[in-house]
């Protein structure tokens, strides 16, 4: 269960920095607090909940383009709806 919580922020700084490439953005020292919390009967995943710091000078605009970026990663589309995600 840990590696996918890790998996979800993994995949979003992923498609982030891509994106933050085609916009010619330096994004360096970025990384991300995550937390699982589960849930007892079924015993599974409940919540996960990640706070990504981008420690570079981003426009509000470039900000907003990449956290809709991190949204639409593969991992975080592939997680059930149930699911709930504080990101």
């Amino acid at each position: 269960t840990d590696t996918v919580a890790i998996a979800l922020a993994s995949c979003m700084i992923t498609v982030m920095g891509i994106k933050a490439e085609q916009l010619g953005i330096l994004f360096v020292n970025v990384w991300a607090d995550v937390e699982k919390t589960m849930s007892t009967n079924p015993r599974r995943i409940s919540k996960i909940s990640i706070v990504i710091s981008l420690p570079i000078n981003l426009s509000k605009k470039d900000k907003l383009i990449l956290e809709k970026v991190g949204d639409t990663c593969p991992v975080h589309n592939s997680l059930d709806s149930e699911l709930i995600r504080d990101i």
